[in-house]
C-alpha cells in the first residue's frame, strides 16, 4: 500500500469515528520489538525525546494545502502589481530629471 493510500485510509477513519482530522500529520519512524523499524501515524513530529523530528515526514490536510497555495497566489499577484507600480513611478522620475534638464 503506497503512503497516500494509507493517509486517505486514515482520514476516513478518523472521520468515520467522528473525529476531526488534524491540518497537520506526521509519519514518523519507530522501533518496535516485534517487527523492528516501522512507520506510524502521529500529530507530533517527535512525540518523545526518542524521535528526531528531522525524520518525520509532514504531511498537510488537502484543504489546508489549497487555501496556503491561495494566499501564495494572491501575495505573488500583490508583488506583481507593486512592481508594476514602482516601475511606473520610476519611469515618471525619469521623465520628469529630463524634462528638468531640459528646461534647466
Amino acid at each position: 500500500m503506497r503512503v497516500e493510500d494509507t493517509q486517505r485510509c486514515v482520514e476516513r477513519n478518523i472521520e468515520a469515528e467522528g473525529l476531526e482530522l488534524p491540518d497537520e500529520i506526521y509519519l514518523i519512524p519507530e522501533d518496535d520489538s516485534d517487527f523492528g523499524r516501522c512507520w506510524v501515524w502521529c500529530d507530533d513530529p517527535a512525540p518523545t525525546n526518542d524521535h528526531i523530528p528531522e525524520e518525520a515526514i509532514k504531511y498537510v490536510k488537502e484543504s489546508v494545502y489549497i487555501a496556503e497555495q491561495a494566499k501564495c497566489l494572491k501575495f505573488a499577484h500583490t508583488i506583481t502589481k507593486m512592481q508594476k507600480i514602482i516601475d511606473r513611478l520610476e519611469k515618471n522620475e525619469s521623465t520628469r530629471r529630463q524634462f528638468d534638464e531640459e528646461s534647466g
